[in-house]
């Protein structure tokens, strides 16, 4: 149904907006070793220690198709281009991994076919760890417009 889809560039641009640029190896928000938008490091990583914006963005673009597989292979209802966007960025903030994304809430409610619901559910994921975040808060209101197509 999504097959075709792919992060439009206002998309990779909204991500880019939400994310902070390191050009070089350092610890993200959340504790991780990060580079360039988001990235986290992981086990044999070839990704070298210093990366211009441009660079960044390329990286940036190859680890939200992670999670642009995980939206189509887990979204089961037709999403329009702000929406694949909206869940891009969620999935991405959310993890890498594929149970991130398919066990949330945003997820479930998409299939039952409450795209409503959906968008409420965005401002479920606003914490780090038991404490809601200002950052996630302000994340998560940006994706739900851009899912909602404000």
């Amino acid at each position: 149904m999504n097959a075709e889809m792919r992060l439009s560039a206002n998309g990779l641009d909204a991500i880019m907006r939400m994310e902070t640029f390191l050009s070089a190896w350092g610890l993200g928000k959340w504790g991780h070793a990060e580079i360039g938008y988001g990235h986290i490091k992981r086990q044999g990583d070839m990704v070298p220690d210093r990366l211009t914006k441009n660079e960044a963005k390329a990286l940036l673009k190859d680890d939200c198709e992670i999670a642009a597989k995980n939206i189509r292979l887990y979204v089961k209802v037709a999403l329009n281009q702000h929406q694949f966007d909206a869940l891009v960025s969620l999935a991405f903030s959310l993890g890498q991994q594929k149970q991130s994304f398919a066990g949330c809430e945003v997820a479930k409610r998409l299939n039952d076919g409450d795209y409503a619901g959906a968008a409420r559910a965005f401002g479920i994921y606003i914490n780090d760890g038991l404490v809601a975040c200002e950052y996630l808060i302000a994340r998560r209101r940006a994706e739900r417009a851009l899912f909602e197509g404000r």
